[in-house]
């Protein structure tokens, strides 16, 4: 159980309004983005390893407040990180792979 932060009342911790007074409960029904989430996905495309570490603690926040645009974009945030990550591995084996391959057969100079 949580307290609505206008009348000070009980009220369930699913509550999006105040049964006793009406008034919105913080949090509940957010319909903006959170600067951590915006930073999150920015990042995802230029820097994946911050850019996953800023979502996922981003999506976590935004899971506590009920804010579903900003778990969303940190979702979005976490999928962009994970990909570009998986292919900068992938690149980085596959020059290896060819560098040595070059190397055994005597292209490499």
């Amino acid at each position: 159980m949580k307290y609505c932060t206008y009348c000070g009342k009980e009220i369930s911790d699913n509550a999006y309004i105040c049964p006793h007074c009406g008034c919105k409960v913080r949090g509940a029904l957010d319909n903006s983005y959170s600067t951590m989430s915006v930073i999150g996905f920015v990042l995802a495309f230029f820097i994946p390893l911050a850019g996953l570490i800023v979502s996922i603690l981003s999506y976590s926040s935004a899971k506590k407040e009920n804010s579903h645009k900003s778990a969303t974009l940190s979702k979005a945030g976490i999928i962009i990180s994970a990909i570009e990550i998986a292919l900068y591995i992938i690149a980085v084996v596959i020059c290896k792979v060819v560098m040595v391959l070059m190397f055994t057969s005597g292209m490499y100079y």
